[in-house]
């Protein structure tokens, strides 16, 4: 996704069926070839946890936290040129678009992050290769994303959070055995990053 990223330049709507094409093909060609079912792999199944939501909560309000803490080295101008130039998003279609990246944009990276590269790495070598395989491409996968929207330390320390967060979004799925559960944290972050998105496109 980075280098379709870096070398086509597509807009979101083709970016989204490449990022669905890429990331689904992979986990059904494992279903098939290791007679696992999907659902074994990416484990939804809707157990109760009563923590979720202050955990959801908590999730929002550091990332709009760090947003303020270092707003003056955020460049919301270039944010908002960014989203409009290169993904095409703008006002007439930004609230549809943060909708699919809030819901099905979480699934599909929840589904192949934490569900299929996560099974993948504890199947071939251990839980800890499996939280660190996840949790780093998870990190490594956003460069094509954030990478002219901040300074190089910021940028780096985005990525440090991010991996962090691959590694909290791991152990709150299989904490409960459920991967519905790092979803909806992982929608609640990308509310968040929405937030961030929507001040840039109708306060710059």
């Amino acid at each position: 996704m980075v280098l379709f990223e870096s070398l086509a330049h597509p807009n979101y709507i083709l970016k989204s069926a490449a990022k669905l094409f890429l990331f689904l093909c992979p986990l059904i060609l494992y279903s098939i070839t290791k007679k696992e079912p999907v659902k074994e792999i990416i484990r939804f199944r809707n157990k109760k946890n009563n923590k979720l939501l202050i955990l959801m909560l908590i999730g929002y309000a550091l990332i709009m936290l760090g947003f303020f803490i270092f707003r003056n080295e955020i460049d919301l101008t270039s944010i908002k040129l960014r989203l409009s130039e290169k993904e095409g998003i703008n006002r007439s279609n930004c609230i549809f678009a943060f909708l699919y990246i809030m819901v099905v944009n979480s699934f599909l990276e929840e589904s192949f992050f934490r569900g299929f590269l996560y099974h993948l790495g504890n199947s071939a070598f251990s839980k800890k290769a499996g939280y660190l395989i996840s949790s780093l491409l998870f990190a490594l996968y956003h460069i094509g994303i954030m990478s002219s929207w901040f300074s190089p330390l910021i940028f780096l320390l985005s990525l440090f959070c991010l991996f962090v967060t691959g590694i909290v979004l791991q152990y709150v799925s299989l904490r409960n055995d459920d991967l519905k559960d790092s979803y909806l944290m992982h929608a609640c972050a990308n509310l968040a990053i929405n937030t961030i998105g929507f001040i840039a496109i109708y306060f710059h």
